[in-house]
């Protein structure tokens, strides 16, 4: 009964504070991407934008304009859910030892 205590309710896995943290996050890297001049400073936004490509080209072949931002936001959406939820995990972790 004590673990299903630990876990956050389901409404929290997907819009938590974790979850916006995690998509600023992203939206800021790929946004500061092409602003800066370091090299090493860009890998994470252009990783970011590599990765929609792949799945959109391979899914929905042709999106462009306003479909292709919305398909943008979704996936940073996705990712911010992933990387809250490994934060969550980890997090957890380092507390119970």
């Amino acid at each position: 009964m004590a673990a299903a205590n630990d876990r956050p309710p389901a409404r929290d896995q997907f819009a938590g504070p974790e979850v916006l943290g995690a998509f600023l996050l992203a939206a800021g890297l790929v946004a500061v991407a092409p602003l800066v001049d370091a090299q090493l400073l860009q890998v994470p936004g252009y990783l970011l934008v590599v990765g929609s490509d792949l799945i959109q080209h391979s899914l929905l072949p042709g999106l462009s304009g306003l479909a292709y931002s919305a398909f943008f936001a979704a996936y940073l959406y996705a990712v911010a859910v992933v990387a809250a939820g490994l934060y969550r995990r980890a997090r957890s972790l380092r507390t119970r030892t």
